[in-house]
């Protein structure tokens, strides 16, 4: 029991820091060139350095505890092997027992033991299984913060009307974004949202195919609230051209 505690905690650690670890891999190759004009090329090899020690070094922690768990299994193995010859064989000497009957039951204690052995050796991979497959779990269990009734309507006929009304939205409620926003932009008009880095005028894009929904206020297209409509119905009447651009292979 002890040992599937620990054992459970340190392939946790191990997931988490695995994972930490490929995020700033990718992060750091995807974004390579951005990193090379920034001239910080030795700021992302510490970072990266630093996690994968830090795995490492759980990673031992873990290999080591392992082991010492198979040593200490053997000296039980051993102790209860002398331990049972040595009162067995008393038997055999004081005529309690047959040499046959001792012989036989030495002999099954040996096939018993190969089995025990197998199943405690597999408890590092049950305990790593049921770790990862947790995670997986976290993720795939996890609700969609934008999401709609299946009863709603979809949105069929689309003019192109689109209007903010007092929207309000923060990805940290400490920091608001938009604040009290109003603005209507006609069918077949262009309209340019020229602003600072950070200022939303992305947020303010993204909130129209709904990737997220504003905490007050609301997003209407031809005077409609989306949030009235089937989600895959209003992403497909609008284009969206993203910051970044991504290759998906044929």
């Amino acid at each position: 029991m002890i040992s599937r505690i620990y054992i459970r905690k340190y392939t946790k650690l191990i997931a988490e820091q695995s994972a930490e670890l490929s995020a700033k891999n990718f992060e750091s190759i995807a974004s390579i060139r951005t990193v090379q004009v920034l001239g910080v090329e030795t700021t992302f090899f510490h970072r990266v350095h630093g996690l994968l020690l830090h795995l490492s070094k759980t990673q031992v922690r873990l290999t080591l505890f392992g082991g010492a768990s198979g040593y200490v299994g053997a000296i039980f193995t051993a102790g209860g092997t002398f331990a049972y010859g040595f009162y067995e064989w008393n038997e055999v000497l004081s005529g309690n027992l047959t040499l046959g009957s001792f012989l036989a039951f030495t002999g099954y204690v040996g096939y018993l033991y190969g089995p025990i052995a197998s199943l405690i050796g597999l408890l590092e991979s049950i305990e790593s299984t049921l770790v990862h497959t947790n995670r997986f779990l976290e993720i795939y269990n996890t609700k969609p913060a934008v999401r709609d009734e299946p009863e709603l309507p979809e949105l069929e006929q689309v003019q192109g009307r689109i209007e903010f009304k007092q929207v309000h939205f923060a990805y940290l409620p400490e920091q608001p974004i938009l604040h009290e926003v109003d603005f209507t932009i006609e069918a077949q008009q262009t309209v340019a949202i020229v602003g600072r880095s950070g200022s939303g005028k992305s947020t303010i894009a993204k909130l129209i195919p709904r990737f997220y929904d504003p905490q007050d206020g609301q997003v209407l297209i031809d005077g409609v609230d989306i949030r009235q409509y089937q989600l895959h119905s209003i992403r497909k009447h609008i284009g969206f051209v993203m910051q970044g651009t991504v290759l998906f292979q044929a």
